[in-house]
């Protein structure tokens, strides 16, 4: 019950509810089915709805043809306290260090990807990036930059 005396009730979820939540999830936690699922609405442009990239705008047939031949993604977005070391570690090096924001902001470049959060990239791209020989060329301990921060910075990947 809420404040004014309202109720909510919920309807059951059906088989079409469930499948755009996966839908949803599997964008969210890989990008590989997410890609997936951007091929699939290109291929359906025709049929209504079906090059909207959101899939609670698609039939259920749709979203059933898709989940048929869609890759594996995680169900759920659990921590892995690997990962979440890794990208605590890249976000030091980058408060602490012009290089190492640097060798960042190119790897990610180099991968194709314009991600720059490292908590939005897996564990594999991360640990790849600290393998990599521009994370052995930066200094990760330098003092940390002034406050401001971008402003004023010399760094060729300033957005101002």
């Amino acid at each position: 019950e809420l404040g004014g005396g309202q109720l909510i009730v919920t309807a059951p979820m059906t088989e079409r509810d469930r499948l755009v939540m996966h839908v949803k999830q599997g964008q969210r936690t890989s990008d590989d089915f997410k890609q997936a699922w951007w091929r699939h609405c290109a291929v359906l442009g025709g049929a209504p709805g079906a090059m909207d990239p959101d899939p609670s705008k698609h039939t259920l047939e749709s979203l059933q043809h898709f989940m048929a031949a869609a890759p594996d993604a995680p169900l759920s977005e659990e921590k892995d306290p690997e990962h979440e070391q890794l990208v605590q570690h890249v976000k030091q090096g980058q408060r602490t260090s012009e290089e190492f924001r640097g060798a960042w902001y190119t790897f990610c470049s180099d991968k194709g990807t314009q991600k720059n959060d490292p908590a939005r990239h897996d564990k594999a791209f991360l640990q790849d990036f600290m393998a990599s020989p521009l994370v052995q060329s930066a200094r990760p301990n330098q003092q940390p930059r002034a406050a401001g921060g971008w402003k004023g910075s010399d760094n060729r990947f300033a957005p101002y």
